[in-house]
């Protein structure tokens, strides 16, 4: 029985993600049908900062985190759930880049500014100069 919290809290959790997408999509008067409308979600979910992308993006936290306890019961390996884990922490990186350190503002201009800023903008540097 205990293997199914994780995964019914899942289900739960990507419910309210949809329904999140549904009403971005309907308040913005974003066509969901269009192929650019999940991308748009989520750089809407990324650069905004009002009580939608709050909620979504914590919904969408709880489905990784759900997952990877669901998928650490399941198989009990150690060694995937901290590579699942390490990928939960580099998006929640990206994430307070994304809010707290980048110039970019959500403005729903149809340009999909999520992808730019991790690719082109983001600087790595260890220090090694």
């Amino acid at each position: 029985m205990i293997v199914y919290i994780p995964f019914i809290l899942m289900v739960l959790s990507l419910l309210g993600f949809l329904a999140c997408f549904i009403y971005f999509g309907l308040s913005r008067k974003v066509s969901l049908r269009s192929v650019k409308s999940p991308l748009l979600f989520f750089d809407f979910c990324f650069f905004n900062k009002n009580k939608l992308a709050n909620f979504s993006m914590m919904i969408l936290f709880i489905v990784y985190i759900s997952g990877i306890w669901f998928e650490f019961i399941k198989n009990g390996s150690l060694i995937s759930f901290t590579g699942y884990f390490i990928g939960v922490f580099a998006i929640l990186v990206f994430f307070i880049h994304c809010r707290f350190f980048s110039k970019i503002k959500f403005a729903h201009r149809n340009n999909i500014e999520f992808i730019k800023e991790f690719v082109f903008e983001i600087e790595i540097s260890g220090g090694f100069d």
